[in-house]
């Protein structure tokens, strides 16, 4: 199986930002600058963290990420808001906090453009010795455990991004305990988010899922795409 590197912009008015475990989140800079410097990218996710939609969505996909894949998640509310994304030419789309309050909506999405081009995102946190979800940026906790709330969404999600909360930013590495309690639960591939640091830590990602999903590893310039793929070509088929 080919192992993907995803690169993931959270957007906030045209800047990228990023916090750790969720917190603080500061201004890394304008999008615009981060297009060429993650070309190499197999997918980039553009995660809209504005309360309001993306404004020239069309314009972004067509003339900004015209030649990567990408998978735009945040603020997609209801099928008129897929229907915009697909026809502006997104590949993918992610939803996290819409599945709880619009639980219909990714049946409605995956009957029209199939499980595949659905991610379901999910931000998670260990509690009393168990993952439960977390919505609206991390700060609701919807005391859903993840294992029930993949069951529910199982059926009709090509893919689930798992964000470990207390990983995020740290570039500590990925939470390969949640990944491998996954894993033994369900046959669901896997985009691993929080935490992705140095080049071990996102072999070891990779050994348990399909795809490793990268931020402020990527931002800070401690790493780049195309010396991790180098690196990983040796133990994996890297695109």
């Amino acid at each position: 199986m080919i192992k993907r590197i995803i690169a993931c912009l959270d957007v906030f008015k045209d800047n990228v930002v990023k916090g750790i475990k969720f917190k603080k989140i500061k201004i890394i800079g304008n999008i615009y600058k981060f297009i060429n410097k993650y070309k190499t990218a197999d997918e980039i996710v553009y995660l809209n963290i504005n309360k309001e939609k993306i404004k020239n969505i069309s314009f972004i996909i067509k003339n900004i990420f015209c030649k990567i894949p990408l998978i735009i998640g945040g603020n997609i509310k209801n099928l008129k808001d897929v229907n915009i994304l697909f026809k502006s030419g997104a590949d993918k789309i992610s939803l996290n906090s819409t599945l709880y309050y619009n639980p219909n909506l990714i049946k409605k999405i995956c009957k029209i453009y199939g499980k595949q081009s659905i991610i379901c995102s999910i931000d998670v946190k260990k509690k009393n010795l168990d993952w439960f979800v977390y919505i609206n940026g991390g700060k609701k906790n919807t005391k859903i455990s993840i294992l029930d709330w993949i069951k529910i969404h199982l059926k009709y999600a090509g893919e689930f991004l798992i964000t470990s909360i207390n990983r995020d930013g740290t570039n500590k590495g990925y939470d390969i305990c949640l990944i491998n309690f996954l894993l033994k639960n369900f046959k669901i591939n896997i985009i691993a988010s929080g935490g992705g640091g140095e080049a071990d830590t996102i072999k070891k990602c990779l050994r348990y899922c399909n795809a490793a999903l990268l931020a402020s590893i990527l931002h800070k310039n401690k790493l780049t795409i195309f010396k991790i793929k180098k690196n990983l070509e040796k133990f994996f088929y890297i695109r």
